[in-house]
């Protein structure tokens, strides 16, 4: 029986999740809300793998809210991968319901909530940054997923103060 994370009494921070087939970039934000940072990058063996260490670190940053990267083609349609990205978060939403079913502190405030963001172009501007740091992106594929990762929850931060 694996043992319930430890959760702290504050979340204040937001996460933002890149999701591929191969890596998951994360990144997360101060206490205040405002500035994104890189976390890590998760390898993909299968998605429950995933959601275990996603709800480790929603547990260990203590964070409240989390934005996920829905893939969206340019013609404003979701993508065929936004289907896996989608079966992903409910899997995310299992792993984290248990957690805090299994927490006994009476100042958690639940299950983070789960908001899907449109990615469109995340990756490509992290690409970008990278070559203007003088580095090739194909020799750096776990600094992209989480550069991508900080150019969701910089977006979606920005939306939200504004």
């Amino acid at each position: 029986m694996k043992m319930p994370r430890r959760i702290g009494a504050k979340y204040l921070k937001s996460l933002a999740l890149d999701v591929g087939a191969a890596r998951v970039g994360v990144a997360v934000s101060d206490a205040e809300g405002v500035l994104a940072f890189p976390h890590s990058t998760i390898h993909v063996y299968a998605f429950e793998q995933v959601a275990d260490e996603v709800a480790d670190i929603v547990a260990q940053e203590a964070v409240q809210k989390i934005f996920v990267g829905l893939p969206i083609s340019d013609d404003g349609e979701e993508s065929r991968y936004a289907a896996e990205v989608r079966r992903f978060v409910s899997i995310l939403r299992d792993a984290l319901s248990s957690d805090f079913e299994q927490n006994t502190d009476p100042n958690s405030p639940g299950v983070p909530e789960i908001v899907f963001v449109d990615e469109r172009y995340t990756t490509k501007m992290a690409h970008n940054q990278l070559h203007e740091l003088g580095l090739q992106p194909s020799k750096s594929r776990s600094i992209v997923d989480q550069l991508a990762a900080v150019n969701i929850l910089s977006d979606a931060l920005t939306k939200s103060q504004g």
